[in-house]
């Protein structure tokens, strides 16, 4: 094949490609704007989330759902905006992330009291548009109106593996005429799905310890906990400990515990027979490369 016939096949691939592919989804209509400085937001007013026609919507005592095929986002910052458009959340069974999950962001966007902005966006057939096509819409609306630009990669963290303790594992087979009331997202939420409930205790019934447990020590120690225990099956048990400063984010909630309880790292092994070894581990991060304030409109 002589090189100007190959061009010629290559260009004519290239074409085709191009034709061929995929549109991105994007809302009907989308409104975005700066919230108001000190701005509060009543759920049992305002509809918070993404609500598709596919999905049970969480219920929480005093959250009123969105209507169906509208993402409705009062007074979140670019990270929370990220959270829901990349469903960080869904990938933790307790709907709570390790921190820096989301790295790269600009000063304007990740301190404390970082810009927040209200979205507020309807789908074309909101009737009919599932939850998974409004979370591409909301990734479409922040990559055309914030200019956001970002990627996964996979890093080694500080972090901590889960372990059988020295004596063996304390745990119990999961009792499966246990009620099971579900938390997190409704990706993870029905009848036969376990629960998990923090603070202060830890609460479960018919977990597994990866994703359940290693999510809830995740959300409670801010760093990513693997799973290496070996141990399979579902489990019901309670974990008490006294929590210290740096827990939960560093809000501790060592008022709700006795001071004088475990540590989390000594309940986990009296009440277990388990152990949180210190070491690095990999965990995929979501970098942003390049991302703008967006204009009003």
């Amino acid at each position: 094949m002589n090189n100007a016939l190959f061009v010629s096949l290559l260009i004519a691939v290239c074409y085709v490609s191009t034709q061929t592919s995929v549109a991105p989804l994007s809302f009907e209509v989308a409104s975005v704007k700066a919230a108001k400085p000190n701005e509060t937001i009543d759920p049992a007013r305002t509809g918070i989330g993404c609500h598709g026609r596919d999905g049970t919507y969480p219920v929480l005592a005093g959250v009123i759902p969105p209507p169906l095929g509208r993402c409705v986002l009062p007074s979140v910052g670019l990270k929370g905006l990220i959270n829901v458009a990349y469903d960080v959340y869904a990938e933790q069974p307790i709907g709570m992330g390790p921190l820096g999950k989301i790295v790269g962001l600009p000063e304007w966007a990740d301190r404390s009291n970082a810009d927040r902005f209200t979205i507020e966006a309807k789908a074309e057939n909101a009737e009919n548009t599932t939850k998974a096509e409004l979370i591409r819409m909301l990734q479409t609306l922040l990559a055309e109106r914030f200019k956001l630009k970002l990627h996964r990669e996979t890093r080694n963290v500080k972090g901590f593996v889960l372990v059988v303790a020295r004596n063996g594992s304390k745990l119990v087979a999961g009792d499966p005429s246990q009620p099971r009331t579900n938390f997190g997202p409704p990706e993870w939420r029905g009848a036969t799905v376990a629960s998990i409930a923090i603070g202060p205790d830890l609460k479960a019934t018919g977990v597994t310890l990866s994703p359940y447990l290693t999510s809830a020590l995740t959300a409670v120690l801010g760093v990513p906990v693997v799973d290496k225990t070996g141990l399979t099956g579902a489990f019901d048990f309670t974990l008490k400990w006294s929590p210290d400063e740096r827990q939960f984010g560093g809000r501790g909630l060592r008022g709700q515990r006795d001071p004088m309880g475990p540590s989390l790292f000594t309940a986990l092994q009296e009440q277990l027979g388990l152990r949180l070894i210190a070491e690095e581990v990999p965990f995929e991060v979501i970098v942003v490369d390049s991302v703008e304030k967006p204009s009003p409109n």
